[in-house]
């Protein structure tokens, strides 16, 4: 669905920045010139019937491009594994990435089910260059039930997960500046909502540094990814609301830019 037009005060947004507001980019509504949020490049919200999201074409920006892989099903509008016994733990994605694209930025809420969350669970959203060359990872690793990102080593956001609670997972590839970032934002389930973010995230794209929960700098290696895949070792991690734009302020990203 496309969202309208907001009202910014670029004044009112630095006061809250300076002061730690606890709002996110689109509550920064106040007196100020009417701006349209650069729209991101693709989007997908798994409003379809229900079964298996393979072949399913829904969403913007796409193309043709299908989802493959028998691994996640979708469940009254979110993404989860099909089954625990099936050896298939994923589906992934293809995209047309823009050659000129040097920071690539993607959003996702996961939902843990009320089942507790386990050491030997696990759980991914990898960008990759088609895949089986990863590019940038956000996982819940066996042996641990912290969120973290991963490539050419792991950084965690010392955020835990927990049954019934949603995460707003934010992150990002900066291939001039060789640094990825991770922002986690958590809720208790209200109504099936998640809250607004509980902090303001920014990015500088000019320098690569952010407030993000955690960071990796001087990565090698790196290239514009063309494929996402989502896994997931049981039932009871649900995606919904993936969005992937090349600006941190896109519209879905919502991350304040070059503060």
């Amino acid at each position: 669905m496309r969202r309208p037009a907001i009202v910014i005060s670029v004044i009112g947004a630095a006061i809250l920045i300076l002061i730690g507001g606890s709002l996110g980019l689109r509550d920064l509504i106040k007196y100020g010139d009417s701006i349209e949020l650069p729209k991101p490049l693709l989007t997908d919200d798994f409003s379809y019937p229900n079964g298996l999201v393979a072949d399913r074409k829904g969403g913007t920006g796409w193309g043709d491009f299908q989802w493959i892989g028998n691994g996640m099903a979708v469940i009254v509008g979110e993404l989860n594994r099909r089954s625990s016994d099936d050896p298939d733990v994923q589906s992934h994605r293809n995209f047309k990435n823009p050659a000129a694209t040097k920071e690539l930025f993607v959003s996702i809420d996961l939902r843990v089910g009320a089942a507790a969350v386990q050491q030997s669970d696990w759980w991914s959203l990898d960008f990759s260059v088609g895949v089986a060359n990863p590019v940038l990872k956000v996982t819940k690793e066996q042996g641990s039930n912290e969120i973290q990102l991963k490539q050419g080593g792991t950084e965690s956001s010392r955020i835990s997960l927990e049954p019934d609670r949603k995460y707003r997972i934010r992150a990002c590839y900066d291939l001039d500046q060789k640094v990825l970032s991770l922002w986690v934002d958590a809720s208790p389930l209200a109504g099936g909502k998640i809250a607004p973010p509980p902090r303001i995230a920014y990015y500088d794209a000019k320098t690569g540094k952010s407030n993000a929960d955690a960071r990796r700098e001087g990565v090698t290696g790196l290239d514009n990814a063309n494929t996402i895949t989502l896994s997931a070792s049981r039932p009871g991690y649900f995606f919904d609301n993936l969005v992937i734009a090349d600006r941190s302020n896109a519209d879905g990203i919502d991350i304040v830019r070059n503060r």
